[in-house]
């Protein structure tokens, strides 16, 4: 039986809208964006990324200014290294968009999808696999692009689903990873039975228990509108840190107000680089309320947990692409500068 590790867990502006980087035409007053080693994505003993790639509100503070919708993909993925992609919960999407996205993401990326909700929210939840396998079937082209697949399901699903739960996970293909965000209150206290049985269960068939991270949400202080419908729509369970399977999944959600985030930070970036020593490879999925400040939490998040780790693990976080952009624009600005003091000369 697979060993189930556990961790003390006592407590401690805005819309969405798939990828090459932009290039421009190279003149002095619209310099190209430099891209950054495809290899990116494998360099880090962990991943991290957000909820979904797609933000057009990133644009001109994680993208550059003037990208566009098709490259927002590439770009995304010349910084972070996996995504959620929650798109799969409400749709299963076109084989022309899967085939860009595999065009457009580096070797080592990970794509973290869900379940679609008709299979995960059925009630009562049902081991038959056959919608989730021709789901996975469609997916198929992005299968070396693929970590683990997990299925979010409601908090009305409980105790009496475990069995469902362990015929649905052992008849699904052995060629995927798979994950379980559950949310009913039995299966978050460790000295319930309900809690340790569905963990042993997931333990035996080596698929990670996806853990969600909401308390900084609801310690919040903000009042803003997007802050109290995250409040309103998140479960308030404290998460349960225990580690069923090799890839734990970290869903997190914050503002970034430092008395409150930073303690939490501290915590899981030290949980993480446990995980990574004991030979564990941990994603974390970085939400805000309205997920525009998710790169921001995931650059803070990701600038701690390189402090923690050994020598031989540290590395320099790639630049974001806005930050390439500026940076060309003033050396354009220095070229165009030069050539001024050359024809005076």
């Amino acid at each position: 039986m697979k060993r189930v590790i556990l961790f003390n867990s006592n407590r401690l502006n805005r819309n969405k809208t798939d990828q090459e980087v932009h290039r421009l035409s190279i003149n002095p007053m619209q310099p190209e964006v430099p891209s950054q080693a495809s290899s990116v994505s494998g360099a880090r003993p962990y991943f991290i990324g957000c909820p979904a790639w797609a933000y057009a509100s990133w644009k001109g503070r994680f993208f550059s200014r003037k990208a566009k919708p098709q490259e927002f993909l590439s770009q995304y993925s010349s910084v972070f290294n996996t995504v959620e992609g929650n798109t799969t919960f409400y749709g299963i999407p076109k084989a022309s968009s899967i085939l860009k996205w595999r065009k457009h993401v580096p070797k080592g990326f990970r794509f973290c999808f869900k379940f679609p909700q008709w299979i995960s929210h059925r009630r009562p939840f049902s081991a038959e696999t056959k919608q989730a396998e021709e789901f996975l079937k469609t997916m198929e082209p992005l299968q070396e692009f693929m970590g683990p697949v997990f299925l979010q399901i409601p908090a009305v699903t409980g105790p009496e689903s475990i069995s469902l739960l362990k015929g649905f996970f052992s008849r699904l293909p052995k060629d995927f990873k798979y994950g379980l965000e559950p949310r009913h209150s039995d299966f978050f206290n460790p000295d319930r039975v309900f809690a340790n049985k569905l963990n042993e269960m997931l333990g035996e068939l080596e698929v990670d228990r996806v853990i969600f991270e909401t308390r900084p949400l609801f310690e919040s202080q903000f009042k803003d509108a997007a802050t109290i419908e995250a409040q309103r729509k998140k479960p308030r369970e404290a998460p349960m840190i225990v580690t069923t399977g090799a890839n734990p999944i970290v869903r997190f959600v914050s503002n970034l107000e430092p008395e409150i985030l930073n303690a939490y930070l501290e915590k899981w970036t030290s949980i993480f680089a446990k995980w990574i020593r004991e030979g564990k490879t941990p994603s974390l999925m970085a939400h805000t309320p309205d997920d525009v400040e998710a790169p921001e939490l995931a650059k803070k998040f990701e600038s701690l947990l390189i402090s923690k780790l050994p020598k031989e693990n540290q590395f320099q976080p790639p630049l974001w692409p806005c930050e390439l952009e500026s940076q060309s624009s003033q050396s354009a600005d220095a070229s165009a500068k030069q050539i001024q003091l050359n024809l005076f000369n």
